[in-house]
């Protein structure tokens, strides 16, 4: 995983919200879909319970407004080995 920084464009101006490591949650059967900025967000707003999915992304210091997050379905079950 890398250390992301997830920005809005609300009102215009660019604005760091958050700086972490995601781990989030889906279903197992979503597709990988690219996600930045309000939509990422959204996605992490309404996520069901049960399903897990790492948010891999390269980090916007090194390429700015870069589409390269994805999300990568994970059973619960084997998180809690790691």
């Amino acid at each position: 995983m890398a250390l992301v920084q997830i920005e809005s464009s609300r009102d215009g101006e660019m604005k760091i919200l958050d700086n972490v490591t995601r781990i989030t949650f889906y279903y197992e059967d979503q597709p990988e879909q690219g996600f930045i900025g309000s939509q990422l967000l959204d996605l992490m707003s309404n996520l069901p319970q049960g399903w897990s999915s790492v948010v891999i992304g390269t980090p916007w210091s090194e390429q700015r407004l870069d589409t390269s997050w994805h999300f990568t379905a994970v059973n619960p079950s084997d998180i809690e080995m790691l």
